[in-house]
């Protein structure tokens, strides 16, 4: 929602508060199931999977990461930080808490053949196309 005046809460800090206590919030709900699904499952039950296992598995990630990235993406995108130097810092967090992970996996899977029919089904953003996203948030 759009605030134009963070006054209208009180002081700044309260209102700062307010939003590093929704990012927590964001971490618990929307960050861990992101960085979970880009997360590879490094034990013994995956090195023992079929191949076509472990490529339903790679479709599963990559899937799994591009619902919860739209979901919250279309709901961060009407959300608004007034402050510019705090939204900036707001979403640099946000682009530190998705990056790694997304990077890590797009780097591992994307010349992989865990698809033969359409990759781009699956792998639907770059790495360059997630982070211009995420620095759109906050701007409502």
């Amino acid at each position: 929602r759009s605030v134009k005046d963070p006054s209208m809460f009180g002081d700044k800090q309260w209102y700062q508060r307010r939003v590093r206590e929704r990012q927590k919030e964001l971490y618990r709900l929307w960050y861990r199931p992101l960085t979970d699904a880009c997360t590879e499952n490094t034990g013994s039950a995956v090195k023992r999977e079929s191949e076509k296992a472990q490529k339903e598995a790679v479709k599963s990630r990559f899937k799994t990461f591009n619902n919860y990235f739209l979901e919250q993406w279309t709901l961060q995108k009407k959300w608004a930080i007034p402050d510019p130097g705090f939204r900036e810092i707001v979403r640099i967090d946000n682009i530190n808490a998705v990056m790694q992970c997304y990077l890590d996996m797009y780097e591992r899977y994307r010349d992989a053949k865990f698809t033969s029919k359409n990759p781009g089904k699956y792998i639907e953003y770059t790495p360059e196309q997630i982070e211009k996203l995420l620095l759109t948030f906050f701007d409502q």
